[in-house]
């Protein structure tokens, strides 16, 4: 009986319960601070609120949102779902493509070649063979218009205009190994061609021999005819032993390095008033171009003592930038002030 009772008061309880939940009470607890300071003049202070979750409206919802509301509708749904009159037509989400990383992300270009590469031009050079002995290339220089190469036995170039014509060698007489070679042009023999320099500005290729002489080569030969082996311009003695490199200096000064650490430098005054002279007047050219040279080891030797190294110039090089002049050796490193001529710095390996 006294089970019975408790339950009968329970579903009493129960009964009187409501499941409205109560009104929210907008009472604010919090007062405003007094001021410490007496007087009219009192400061407003801003007052401090408390505030209920319930008071907070739901946030606005955007057109995103609303996109997406029936079909999270739909997801979680127990009793499965609605049928299609209640719900509106759904559409996919639309897709764009980011513009943040255009030009940047990129797959790597995938090609047996690169395609940026400049173009392949083939002059078709004489093969090695048993009859081209001493007709071999030593080095090579290009200049905008032409390829210009040293070999054993003299200076020959080839015009890119030219490279696709049919070959036919030298003059017309086609010599063995020469058949399939683009039409080239031959100087007359020298000695071995060491080292090649393009001067663009004067229009000449400077050529440095084993026999130790400096020559000058024209870029604009009017040679027509392929039978005429062309000349050089200037010639002079500049070294005993053959002249392994040459350069030009930001001041227009030619510059060359031989065996045993020696360099010169042919100033180019004298160097364009002797281009100046007629073929006639070239003996005097060459006595006075080889009068004029400055020979740096004289310029840091003090007492006998030279500071520089002995062993042969392998490499020069021209800053025209700092106005220095770079000389590679052995196992030497110098920098030369082209203006003063005097060495600034040297490395030792």
């Amino acid at each position: 009986m006294e089970d019975d009772r408790i339950e009968e008061e329970d579903r009493e309880a129960l009964a009187g319960l409501t499941t409205v939940p109560p009104p929210n009470r907008k009472v604010s607890y919090s007062h405003q601070l007094r001021s410490s300071s007496g007087g009219g003049g009192q400061k407003r202070h801003n007052q401090i609120r408390k505030h209920s979750l319930d008071n907070i409206s739901p946030p606005a919802t955007t057109a995103s949102e609303q996109h997406l509301q029936p079909r999270l509708d739909m997801s979680l749904s127990v009793e499965g779902p609605p049928d299609r009159e209640d719900v509106p037509h759904i559409q996919p989400l639309p897709e764009f493509v980011a513009s943040g990383g255009t030009g940047i992300f990129k797959a790597p270009i995938r090609a047996a070649v690169h395609p940026g590469r400049p173009p392949c031009l083939e002059l078709r050079p004489h093969p090695l063979r048993e009859t081209q002995v001493g007709k071999f290339l030593r080095n090579i220089a290009c200049t905008e218009t032409q390829l210009w190469a040293g070999q054993e036995c003299g200076i020959r170039f080839w015009k890119f205009d030219d490279a696709y014509g049919a070959g036919y060698g030298l003059g017309g007489r086609v010599r063995r190994g020469d058949e399939d070679a683009a039409p080239f042009y031959e100087s007359v023999n020298t000695s071995p061609t060491m080292c090649l320099m393009v001067d663009s500005g004067n229009r000449l290729v400077w050529s440095g021999h084993k026999d130790g002489k400096i020559k000058s080569w024209k870029m604009d030969h009017s040679l027509d005819d392929f039978n005429s082996p062309f000349k050089e311009g200037l010639s002079w003695q500049a070294h005993k032993g053959p002249v392994l490199s040459i350069v030009m200096s930001s001041y227009g000064d030619l510059w060359s390095g031989g065996e045993g650490g020696t360099i010169k430098i042919w100033p180019w005054e004298t160097i364009e008033k002797s281009l100046s002279l007629s073929p006639e007047e070239k003996h005097m050219a060459a006595l006075l171009v080889e009068r004029s040279h400055i020979d740096l080891r004289s310029q840091v030797t003090v007492n006998g003592a030279c500071s520089i190294s002995s062993s042969d110039i392998k490499c020069l090089l021209s800053d025209k930038v700092r106005a220095k002049v770079w000389c590679a050796q052995s196992f030497f490193f110098s920098l030369w002030y082209v203006f003063t001529l005097c060495i600034t710095c040297s490395i030792v390996h």
